[in-house]
């Protein structure tokens, strides 16, 4: 009995952090900017800001230029990779005109 008290607990505990986890992605920029504007706000606030790489000024929200690259490819979805091609192949994509 006290095994399946345990795991209901352990069950419990780890469902609510996924939910905490995930409840802020609903939350439009310029709300989190207007916590931001506390003399001390909330430390999953200030992350969520960071994540988003937005720069909060007077309650509105805006892109971060400092924010990282990374950071914000990492929502996109988009990977890059790079091409090689042989000479040849290079030499006639490189004269195929613009359309």
């Amino acid at each position: 009995m006290t095994r399946l008290k345990t795991l209901l607990v352990f069950l419990l505990l780890f469902t609510t952090n996924i939910v905490n986890a995930n409840y802020l992605d609903d939350w439009p920029d310029d709300a989190l900017c207007g916590w931001m504007q506390q003399s001390s706000p909330p430390e999953y606030i200030a992350d969520e800001v960071k994540k988003r790489g937005i720069l909060c000024t007077d309650g509105i929200a805006s892109i971060d230029p400092n924010a990282s690259s990374d950071q914000s490819s990492n929502n996109s979805g988009i990977e890059i990779y790079d091409i090689v091609f042989s000479e040849d192949v290079l030499e006639e994509l490189i004269q195929i005109a613009p359309q």
